[in-house]
């Protein structure tokens, strides 16, 4: 073999190699892509379940607050009964 068709397929080699390196690439960055995608969907998600839990909670507070008030006030009326 020649040093020029050693040479050619050394390049044929190294250019096989390159574009099955750059196949990968591709895959791996669609692949995480559609990984980002899913995550902002599941970030999404969680946010909108934190706002409910959040709206939730501020909800018991209130009733809890309203509790105690009408416990003091009942409190406060048995002490100027007795």
């Amino acid at each position: 073999m020649t040093a020029q068709l050693q040479f050619e397929d050394t390049a044929l080699s190294k250019e096989r190699e390159l574009d099955q390196a750059i196949d990968a690439l591709v895959n791996r960055c669609a692949s995480l892509s559609n990984e980002v995608l899913t995550l902002r969907e599941e970030v999404q998600l969680l946010q909108h379940e934190r706002d409910a839990l959040v709206a939730k909670n501020s909800e018991a507070l209130a009733k809890v607050e309203s509790v105690i008030e009408r416990l003091r006030t009942l409190d406060t009326a048995g002490s100027n009964n007795a």
